[in-house]
């Protein structure tokens, strides 16, 4: 594993200039433009935003040779600039009117400073190979955020904290507060910042802005809090309005860190644009707004099996009383526009079942886990009247969710609970700042009447990242079909907040271990998640310590378990990141945060290797994992002991041989030390490439010369996860590689019955070793296999979502065992990313097929758009061991045909057809 990527940047060849604009190119046009990877964004935090677009066109080897790009103060003095050739527009509004001789579909705004610029509006003309203009582009907006000054001159606000006892509130939980101030409207463009320590929602007028809920994304209240943006245009009317936010706590708990308060606290900024095109600050938030509760309150304290729910109480919804806001000092930290897409409702779900269970309880069951809110109407209940309503994601053995009275019992279902206190009408319940993960919603308290389920709903809350930017796989193995399906449900409930969630009952954080390696790569397959990545990042930055250790998770809000491989995302996602979307930016922003971490590891090296590192309060309990989650090992529990021997559990595998976790942990080491050098070398850092390849070079010889065994030809504890780990990083001397993977196949075939036995870091590295040296029968096998552990065995258990333990234990929606969807696009679909083109530029076509998988169909969004894919094996005489590759190529981009690692041909946009040999043999 050596990455070495091309140097050469299209953005370094821009060269300003004028170009004949001739007729446009009949069917091709750009679309698709983004800023910052985000759509329209109303703020961003940089005052030189990367632009991009996407080209369509019907013709083959179209190629973009320049373009001509345009930015402009308002959208009627865009359109009227669009209409000039060249760059001849000298207009005041005009901020930028350029033409650059290049390809690239991505280029940093240079035009006139944007400081002060509230809303600007772009659009991009593309010219091709044959100097012919495209159409131009829709007009696309984005926004260049508060100036320091408009920021500072807001004040935090809060409900008042001696107004609470008289409200008889403090047994119900952590109040929601309501935040409200009349505004005057002039009829240029009003703008509303908010930034909210909690979660919040605005309303003007009484009609709710937007579709995001639970915004902000999360991050360190500590070291940073996000604002967000909208456009309130549409919602004021003439003359005075009413402007009106509720905010809830979430993670703004009292004892986690920044956090200075007991409830939600809120800044905000309204910006307008005046008659003369300037913008002017018209309201902030201080002590002239009112504050009044609510009517919802969080129950949980937010720590770890603590989330609870929601208590929502009516009579404080219908009827709040006001009172005069309190300017509050909240600790310093830094105050940014969110970049990473919103939090929506993605799918409504209705009941698909209802029976009543004991006690005029009845459960609903929806048919898949989510994580997302329930949303009930309620028929003819009566004033105070409260109702119970219970989520969880599995059953237990009597049909019954449990309850949290019955975790103690590990194959329970923790529930999460909200209350529901009527006003004695048709009510309607909807969670608000609150989530949960639920399959089942058990609803009593009713007046002994089930209710329809065409009256109970549930809605899946996920990111933004728009339906074009999702992949999708299909194969004539259903097995293959369901699995995958399986592994992107899962990550479409895990997209959330700014960052990959582990899970939604248990814990909600962030775990670096399960968005490592392929199981981040596998998330920037299935979804655009270039914007999630770089807001996660900020805040591994953010949690990085003076000495350069980290946590186990960011943000980091309590302790959580790991390891070294948890804390190495700090090196291998920036790298993905970089390779996925080109995203040079987040690699040399977080360069720094790779070293600073890379020699804090090395002071915990012995004899050239990395040992169990000290026991610090922000990683308490001496966590120091290698792998986790593996299967059940009769010497790890004695209650599967009986088990074991019946032969329900013959993959067990232990997770605490320290073998295993020393060369685990000094194999991130070494696969860290690799980025690093690729890093170094994709940033013009020489001394960094050798000083990296130089560290990496001497700890693989110390991994093959401590952990090597001659007489097994294996290493450490032989272990699936051992094996390929060490495959993978090159540690393994050519001269016994061939016995080491014959061993591995030996073993699981013997052992495991040539299925999966690892948790979910052998499982990464277990695909990546696949797909990297061909592998796909034998990983197919894996998949294959029936029975305990595996995908299969889940889905027979009827699972709709991955599981966090491969026995069913706790979560059902969980970021454990994602890490092997790579292998369906890289692996058998065989579309993979070229490390020497970035982002896509160029990509490689080498399918790998599994014997008895006859076709695949995939499609992998790229940010020059969709790569599609279909390969079948030919079934006629005359073709007969040959593969038909159907294949398209967004423009921007080229594909190299391979066969067994040997370029065949290398093809530019469209659409093409390749027939070849793949193999040489018969596939049967």
């Amino acid at each position: 594993m050596r990455f070495f990527p091309n140097l050469f940047s299209p953005l370094a060849a821009l060269l300003t200039c004028a170009l004949p604009v001739l007729a446009n190119a009949a069917g091709s046009f750009p679309y698709d433009l983004r800023c910052e990877y985000l759509r329209d964004p109303i703020s961003v935090d940089t005052l030189t935003p990367r632009l991009s677009w996407k080209i369509k066109s019907d013709v083959t080897d179209t190629r973009q040779t320049a373009v001509r790009i345009l930015v402009c103060t308002t959208e009627n003095a865009l359109k009227n600039a669009m209409k000039t050739p060249n760059n001849n527009t000298a207009a005041a509004a005009v901020l930028w009117d350029a033409v650059f001789t290049t390809n690239a579909q991505t280029i940093l705004y240079k035009g006139k400073p944007l400081d002060g610029q509230k809303i600007v509006f772009w659009a991009v003309q593309p010219i091709d190979e044959k100097g012919i203009a495209l159409a131009w582009s829709e007009p696309a907006r984005f926004g260049s955020g508060l100036t320091r000054e408009e920021l500072a001159s807001a004040f935090y606000i809060g409900f008042p904290k001696n107004e609470l006892p008289k409200l008889k509130v403090d047994k119900l939980g952590v109040p929601a507060v309501l935040f409200r101030k009349k505004i005057t409207a002039n009829k240029g463009t009003s703008l509303l910042y908010v930034n909210s320590l909690g979660y919040h929602e605005v309303f003007v007028n009484n009609k709710r802005v937007g579709n995001a809920v639970l915004s902000p994304a999360v991050s360190q209240y500590d070291k940073r809090s996000f604002y967000n943006t909208y456009d309130i245009t549409p919602y004021l009317i003439d003359g005075e309005n009413e402007l009106t936010l509720a905010l809830g706590s979430g993670w703004y708990k009292k004892g986690l860190p920044g956090v200075a308060r007991s409830t939600p606290l809120l800044k905000t900024v309204l910006a307008q644009r005046t008659s003369n095109e300037k913008w002017q600050v018209t309201a902030v938030t201080d002590n002239t707004w009112e504050s009044a509760l609510a009517g919802y309150f969080d129950m949980g304290n937010w720590r770890y099996r603590n989330f609870v729910g929601e208590r929502v109480v009516r009579s404080f919804v219908d009827a709040p009383r006001w009172f005069q806001a309190v300017t509050i000092d909240a600790p310093k930290h830094l105050v940014v526009p969110q970049m990473a897409e919103d939090n929506i409702i993605v799918k409504t779900l209705p009941a698909r079942s209802v029976k009543e269970i004991k006690d005029g309880a009845y459960l609903y069951d929806f048919g898949e886990n989510i994580i997302g809110w329930a949303d009930v109407r309620f028929n003819n209940l009566s004033n105070g009247q409260e109702i119970r309503l219970e989520h969880a994601e599995f059953l237990d053995a009597t049909g019954d969710i449990g309850g949290k009275e019955n975790q103690r019992d590990p194959n329970s279902s923790y529930t999460t609970i909200d209350y529901y206190v009527a006003a004695g009408a048709d009510d309607h319940f909807r969670n608000r700042f609150h989530y949960h993960g639920f399959r089942y919603l058990k609803i009593s308290g009713l007046n002994d009447a089930q209710l329809p389920k065409e009256n109970v709903n549930a809605l899946q809350i996920s990111a933004d990242t728009g339906t074009e930017s999702i992949s999708s796989f299909e194969s004539s193995d259903a097995d293959l079909n369901a699995i995958h399906d399986l592994i992107k449900n899962t990550f479409r409930n895990l997209i959330h907040g700014g960052y990959l969630l582990g899970d939604a009952s248990y814990e909600r954080l962030g775990y670096g271990g399960e968005g490592h390696k392929k199981t981040l790569v596998t998330a920037q397959t299935f979804f655009n998640t270039a914007p999630l990545f770089s807001n996660w990042l900020d805040a591994w930055g953010d949690c990085m310590k003076k000495d350069g250790g980290l946590p186990h998770t960011a943000p980091s809000p309590y302790n959580a378990g790991g390891g070294p491989f948890w804390c190495a995302i700090i090196v291998n996602a920036p790298w993905s990141s970089y390779i996925n979307y080109d995203d040079i930016r987040t690699l040399k922003k977080h360069y720094p945060h790779m070293k600073r971490w890379l020699a804090y590891v090395e002071k915990f090296m012995r004899d050239g290797l990395l040992q169990k590192w000290e026991n610090v309060p922000y990683r308490s309990r001496g966590w120091y994992l290698g792998d986790w989650a593996t299967p059940p090992d009769p010497n790890d529990d004695k209650r599967e002991l009986r088990k074991y021997w019946l032969g329900l559990f013959p993959s067990a595998v232990s997770q605490w041989k320290k073998e295993s976790i020393d060369l685990v942990n000094n194999c991130a080491v070494s696969e860290c030390y690799d980025i690093a050098a690729a890093t170094a070398h994709a940033l013009g850092d020489t001394a960094g490439v050798a000083h990296f390849t130089a560290k990496r070079d001497a700890l693989n010889k110390r991994l093959h010369e401590v952990f090597f065994n001659a007489d097994k030809n294996s290493y450490a504890t032989g272990s699936q996860c051992d094996t390929a780990f060490i495959l993978n990083v090159g540690a393994v001397p050519e001269k016994y590689r061939a016995a080491v993977v014959k061993k591995l196949k030996e073993r699981t075939q013997q052992r495991h019955d040539g299925g999966l036995a690892t948790g979910f870091v052998g499982l990464q590295v277990l695909a990546e070793w696949a797909i990297n040296d061909h592998e796909p029968d034998f990983f197919y096998g894996m998949l294959k296999r029936r029975g305990f552990p595996g995908y299969l065995y889940m889905l027979e258990k009827g699972a709709t979502a991955t599981w966090e333990h491969w026995n069913g234990k706790r979560s059902h929606i969980h970021n454990c065992y994602n890490g092997i969807g790579t292998w369906f696009y890289q692996g058998v679909g065989g579309i993979r990313p070229d490390p020497n083109f970035p982002g896509y530029k160029r990509f490689i076509v080498d399918p790998q097929i599994p014997r008895g998988v006859k076709w695949t169909k995939i499609k992998k969004p790229t940010p020059f758009g969709i790569i599609e894919s279909e390969w079948k094996l030919c079934e006629t005489d005359t073709e007969k061991n040959k593969l038909q590759i159907n294949l398209t190529i967004p423009v921007g981009t080229e594909a190299e045909i391979q066969r067994k690692g040997k370029t065949i041909k290398i093809l530019g946009s469209g659409r093409h057809t390749v027939t070849y040999c793949p193999e040489g043999t018969q596939r049967e």
